[in-house]
C-alpha cells in the first residue's frame, strides 16, 4: 500500500513539473510572439495552472496582431485567471511573477480589454452592442459611461419610433435613465395624442375616465370646453356646466355666461343677471367686477413697465408687461416674454400669451399674428380663421377678407369660405354688399358670393346703402345695387355728397345732383381745379367763387347775397365770416355787423366759437369778438370742451377759458373717448380728463 501511495505522489510531481514546464515555455513562445506554440502550451497548462495559462490565452486572444483575436475569449480566460490568482498560495504567486503574472498584470490586461470593448461597443453605436459590453464587462470603469451611452441610443430609438408603446419600453427597461422623465412626458404626450387621434368629443371623454391623473386631463378637458361651446351662447355654456361638473372649465363657462350677458354693462343689465341666475358661484366678485368693468382703462407704463390707471389716474393694472395695448370689449392685448396674450381688467389673462402680435378685439372678434401670418380668435381664444394668411380685415357684416398669395377672399366668422382667393381688392362688407375689383375692374357681391354686379366699372365707391358713384370709359355717373343707372354716365367728375349733394362736372362746368339723379343745381358754374372738394356742401351751403368773388348757394340752389362785402365765408350759428377792404368780420345773416373786420381771416362758428388769424397767427374769439385765446399760434381748433392748439409743429391743450393744460411739446393727440385727450411725444403719455378737469401722464 505504502508503495502504490509514493507512486501516485511521485506521478503527480513529475506531473507537476511537466505542466510547469509547459507554462514557461508559453510565456518564452510568447515573448518570441509565437502564438501558436504558446497558445497550445497554455492550453495544455490550463487545468494545472489556471491563473498563469489564462492569463496568457487572454493576452494572446486580446492581441489584434495574430488570427487568434477575440475579444470574448481574452475576456472569458483573464476572467478566469484572475478567480484562481485570488485564492493561491504565497509560494505559487512567487512562481508566477517569475513569468510576469501578478495582480497588478492581471489587472492592467483587465482594463486593456475593457478599453478594447468599449470602442468595439462606440465603433456599432446601438442599444444591442452597449447592453452586451454592459453584460459582459460589467467589472470595467467605463461601465457607468455605457450605460448612460446605451440609455441615450434606445432614448433617441424611442423618440424615432415616437409611439406611446415605444416610450413605455423604454422607461420599463431603463427606469433609471437619464432620460427617464423626458421619455414618461413623451409618453404621456404621445398617449394623449394616439388615443385622441380623431379628435372627438367621445375620445376626450374616454381619455379622461381613463387616464384621470394624466397632465394632459386639462388639454382634454379644454378640447370638450370648445368643442361643446363651439357657437360661444349662454345656453351652450349652461349645457357644458351641467354635464361635466368637475371640468376645469366649469368656472370659465361661468364666467363666460357672465361676459355674454353683460355685453352691456348697466346696473339695470347687472341686476337682470343675478335675477336669471340664482346660482352663479361667484356673486361676491359681481358688485366689483361691475365698478371694474365699466372702468375706462389707460395703459400706464412705470420703470420700463405697462400696467392700466382709470382715466382719473389711479393705478387698476401694477405695471407688469413689456407692451399694453387699449382695452375694448373687457379686454387687452398685452406682452410677456416676446409674445402677445389677453389679460381682463382685472389683470388676470383670459387669453394665453402665444401670439407674436394681436389686435384690439372688435364685434367679439381678433386679429392675431402667428408664425408670421395672421388669423381671426374670438374671446375664448378659438381660432375662428387659422393663422394662414399675408394679412386680415376685422369681420364686417360678420364676414371678414383674407389675403394669401397678394389675393383676397371672404370668409364667413363661421370660418366658411365664402369666395377663392380671386380680388385683388375687396372691400368690407355692409348691409350685404362689397365692392371688389379683379384686373382693375369693379363689381358688387353679395354675401353669398356671387355677384350683384360684374366688375365693369374702373371706379366703384358706396354712397349710401342703395347707391354707388361709378366711372367707365372715363366717364361717371350713378348706380343702384342692382346695377340700374341713376345718373347718366355723361360726367367727368362726380364728388361725395355732403347734405344729400354732390358736385358734378361736365365740359368745363358744374352743378350738383342729389342721390335720385336729379340735377337740383344746373349744371351751369364754371368750374376750376379742386372746387370739387372746395365747393362740396356743408352746413347747407356750398361756396363757390367765380371771378374772385364769392357765391353761396344753398340746397335749393338759391343764393345767398351779403351785398357791400367783398367776400364772405358759410353761415354758421347765425353768424357769417365777411371781408370787407381786406379784413374780416362777422354779420348776423342779414348782413348786420357784429364783429368788426378787424381779421386777416375768420373762420365759421362751432360751439360759440371762431377761429380768426392775424399777422399768420391763429387765435379765438368767443360770440361777442372777444379774444378767448390769443393769436400767437399757428393753428387751433375747438374740440369737445378744450381747445388744440399748435405751435412750430407741436401741439398743446388749453381749457375752453383758454388756461394752460399742456405746453406745446407734444407729436399730437388722440381722443381716447368723448372725455378723456391723449397728447404724445415719443414714449411720453399725457391725459386730460375734460369731465373731472384732471391731468396725469408719464414719461
Amino acid at each position: 500500500m505504502t508503495r502504490k501511495i509514493f507512486s501516485a505522489a511521485l506521478l503527480l510531481l513529475v506531473a507537476g513539473r511537466v505542466q510547469g514546464g509547459k507554462i514557461e515555455k508559453g510565456f518564452e513562445r510568447l515573448n518570441l510572439f509565437d502564438y501558436f506554440l504558446a497558445r497550445e502550451y497554455f492550453i495544455q497548462a490550463l487545468k494545472s495552472d489556471g491563473a498563469a495559462a489564462g492569463y496568457g490565452l487572454s493576452i494572446i486572444f486580446g492581441l489584434n496582431n495574430n488570427p487568434f483575436y477575440q475579444l470574448d475569449s481574452a475576456r472569458k480566460y483573464i476572467l478566469l485567471a484572475d478567480s484562481i490568482f485570488k485564492h493561491l498560495p504565497e509560494k505559487k504567486i512567487r512562481e508566477y511573477n517569475s513569468f510576469g503574472v501578478n495582480a497588478a498584470a492581471i489587472l492592467t490586461q483587465k482594463d486593456s480589454l475593457c478599453l478594447k470593448a468599449y470602442d468595439r461597443a462606440v465603433a456599432v453605436q446601438t442599444e444591442a452592442s452597449w447592453n452586451r459590453y454592459i453584460s459582459d464587462y460589467p467589472f470595467c470603469r467605463q461601465l457607468q459611461d455605457a450605460e448612460v451611452q446605451r440609455n441615450a441610443i434606445a432614448f433617441l430609438d424611442a423618440r424615432m419610433a415616437n409611439t406611446s408603446a415605444a416610450f413605455r419600453l423604454f422607461m420599463n427597461k431603463y427606469p433609471n435613465a437619464e432620460d427617464f422623465n423626458n421619455a414618461k412626458d413623451l409618453f404621456e404626450l404621445r398617449e394623449y395624442q394616439e388615443e385622441t387621434e380623431n379628435h372627438s368629443l367621445n375620445a376626450y371623454e374616454k381619455f379622461i375616465t381613463g387616464h384621470p391623473e394624466s397632465p394632459y386631463r386639462k388639454d382634454a378637458e379644454r378640447m370638450i370646453f370648445q368643442m361643446t361651446t363651439r357657437k360661444n351662447t349662454i345656453e351652450e355654456y349652461r349645457a357644458f356646466i351641467k354635464r361635466y361638473p368637475d371640468n376645469h372649465y366649469v368656472p370659465q363657462a361661468w364666467h363666460a355666461i357672465y361676459r355674454t350677458y353683460m355685453k352691456e354693462y348697466s346696473k339695470e343689465q347687472l341686476q337682470k343677471f343675478k335675477n336669471e341666475f340664482p346660482g352663479y358661484p361667484y356673486k361676491q366678485e359681481l358688485e366689483e367686477d361691475f365698478r371694474i368693468q365699466t372702468a375706462f382703462l389707460l395703459p400706464w407704463r412705470s420703470n420700463g413697465k405697462w400696467g392700466y390707471t382709470d382715466d382719473n389716474g389711479n393705478i387698476f393694472i401694477q405695471p407688469s408687461f413689456e407692451e399694453a395695448g387699449m382695452f375694448s370689449e373687457a379686454v387687452a392685448p398685452v406682452m410677456i416674454n416676446g409674445k402677445y396674450g389677453y389679460i381682463d381688467k382685472k389683470g388676470q389673462e383670459v387669453i394665453p400669451f402665444m401670439f407674436e402680435d394681436a389686435e384690439m378685439f372688435h364685434g367679439n372678434f381678433a386679429i392675431v399674428k402667428m408664425n408670421g401670418k395672421y388669423g381671426l380668435i374670438n374671446h375664448s381664444g378659438k381660432f375662428i380663421l387659422d393663422p394662414l394668411y399675408e394679412d386680415i380685415s376685422e369681420p364686417a357684416d360678420e364676414i371678414c377678407v383674407a389675403v394669401k398669395d397678394d389675393k383676397a377672399a371672404y370668409f364667413s366668422i363661421a370660418g366658411k369660405e365664402i369666395t377663392p382667393f380671386q380680388f385683388d381688392v375687396a372691400g368690407d362688407f355692409k348691409n350685404g354688399f362689397a365692392i371688389v375689383s379683379t384686373d382693375d375692374a369693379f363689381g358688387l357681391i353679395l354675401r353669398s358670393g356671387q355677384y350683384a354686379i360684374e366688375p365693369e366699372y374702373s371706379e366703384l365707391i358706396a354712397v349710401n346703402d342703395e347707391v354707388l358713384r361709378a366711372s367707365r370709359a372715363g366717364k361717371w355717373g350713378l348706380i343702384s345695387r342692382k346695377n340700374k343707372i341713376i345718373l347718366p354716365f355723361d360726367y367727368d367728375l362726380v364728388g361725395e355728397f355732403q347734405n344729400g349733394l354732390a358736385l358734378v362736372v361736365k365740359n368745363g362746368k358744374f352743378g350738383y345732383t342729389d342721390t335720385d339723379g336729379h340735377l337740383r343745381i344746373p349744371v351751369i358754374y364754371r368750374y376750376s381745379e379742386n372746387m370739387i372738394t372746395t365747393s362740396a356742401f356743408r352746413k347747407g351751403y356750398a361756396h363757390i367763387r367765380l371771378k374772385g368773388k364769392s357765391l353761396l348757394l344753398d340746397t335749393l340752389g338759391h343764393p345767398f347775397v351779403l351785398p357791400g362785402f367783398d367776400d364772405y365765408g358759410i353761415p354758421s350759428e347765425g353768424k357769417v365770416a365777411v371781408k370787407k377792404s381786406g379784413k374780416w368780420g362777422y354779420t348776423d345773416l342779414t348782413g348786420k355787423l357784429l364783429i368788426p373786420c378787424r381779421f386777416d381771416a375768420a373762420f365759421p362758428f362751432e360751439f360759440g366759437f371762431a377761429k380768426i388769424r392775424l399777422l399768420r397767427k391763429s387765435g379765438i374769439i368767443d360770440s361777442t369778438g372777444a379774444r378767448v385765446i390769443a393769436t400767437v399760434y399757428d393753428d387751433v381748433h375747438f374740440d369737445k370742451g378744450v381747445f388744440i392748439v399748435i405751435s412750430e409743429g407741436r401741439t398743446g391743450l388749453l381749457e375752453s377759458s383758454g388756461g394752460l393744460i399742456f405746453p406745446c411739446e407734444y407729436e399730437g393727440y388722440e381722443w381716447l373717448s368723448d372725455r378723456l385727450i391723449m397728447l404724445f411725444a415719443g414714449d411720453e403719455r399725457q391725459y386730460y380728463n375734460t369731465e373731472t378737469h384732471k391731468a396725469f401722464g408719464f414719461k
